[in-house]
């Protein structure tokens, strides 16, 4: 026998398990022994050649970076959470790497949290009453400024400098109008999206909320994603010119881009997600083999692709 044979224990090492786990894949028949009566001497041994196998096999679930993405938050907080225990992963050795791996049923777990713990508090836009989260407001009486502070389903309100509560249902009786109201444009078509993270401000005169406008005024609620989470607003926007120079703007911008391109023109500040497209060619079967794979993994055939060539470079 010329092939090396690995123990149970050399196995667990080499692949970044324990050896009970070890256990259950012999038990589910994803790694089968060399000999099948090794009961009798209760030594399990293992060819190397099916165990790198196993080692190169891409786990079932989802990586940390595509859960992020269906849960639309960043990629350190779903990692953050998975050390909390608060997301359960399994932490396999995958082409010489420790990653983390979220199941299906994990993931629309999740999907199903965050989807219910969104329905009163993560709204941005409010299209009963078209405003915005943070949208600014002057009482005309008295010209006192405030900002739309909550949106939920049905409602929301807004809080004035003084500190003072009004819903939404109040706002004109109280001499309460929008400052601008922002115009609902077509959907930006382009590939990918850039992101930004601020400190939820303590001031309602903060550049950063004049920044939040500025993404109303030239994208609207279809080409853009607001979150708030742990303190932070979390914003997705579609790639975009903005139309205007503004040093200070732009500063913002490129100390709070976690994703994409930040780049002045001479007309503007191009917000860029930084993707670009290339035709390949395959054959029928590698299209099939992928659109399965893609369809398995619950992902499109541009993300899986995109997943391939990040752990090959990894590699």
């Amino acid at each position: 026998m010329d092939e090396k044979l690995l123990s149970t224990k050399e196995v667990a090492e080499r692949l970044g398990l324990t050896v009970t786990t070890i256990y259950q894949y012999v038990k589910n028949q994803k790694l089968k022994p060399v000999y099948d009566d090794w009961q009798v001497d209760e030594t399990m041994l293992f060819y190397l050649s099916d165990v790198q196998r196993l080692e190169n096999q891409r786990p079932e679930g989802y990586t940390t970076a595509q859960v992020a993405e269906e849960l639309g938050i960043h990629q350190t907080t779903v990692s953050k959470q998975i050390k909390e225990g608060k997301i359960k992963a399994d932490k396999v050795k995958y082409k010489g790497r420790m990653t983390y791996f979220v199941s299906y049923d994990v993931l629309e777990e999740l999907k199903m949290d965050y989807n219910n713990n969104r329905s009163n508090k993560d709204y941005f836009y409010q299209k009963k009453w078209n405003y915005y989260l943070y949208q600014p407001f002057t009482n005309v009486k008295n010209n006192e400024f405030a900002r739309v502070e909550k949106i939920t389903k049905d409602s929301g309100h807004i809080i004035t400098d003084n500190g003072e509560q009004i819903k939404f249902e109040q706002l004109k009786e109280k001499g309460f109008y929008p400052r601008e109201k922002y115009v609902n444009l077509n959907t930006i078509n382009k590939p990918g999206d850039i992101s930004f993270q601020f400190k939820l401000p303590n001031s309602l005169h903060s550049p950063v909320y004049e920044v939040i406008e500025l993404f109303y005024r030239n994208l609207s609620y279809k080409n853009m994603k607001l979150f708030i989470e742990d303190d932070y607003i979390n914003i997705q926007v579609k790639p975009v010119l903005l139309k205007l120079s503004n040093d200070v703007t732009y500063t913002l911008l490129q100390e709070h881009v976690v994703k994409g391109k930040v780049t002045e023109r001479h007309n503007g500040i191009l917000l860029d997600s930084c993707l670009e497209s290339i035709l390949i060619h395959m054959n029928k079967e590698q299209k099939r083999r992928l659109k399965h794979e893609s369809k398995r993994n619950g992902i499109t055939v541009d993300q899986l692709i995109v997943s391939i060539i990040d752990e090959h470079y990894k590699e």
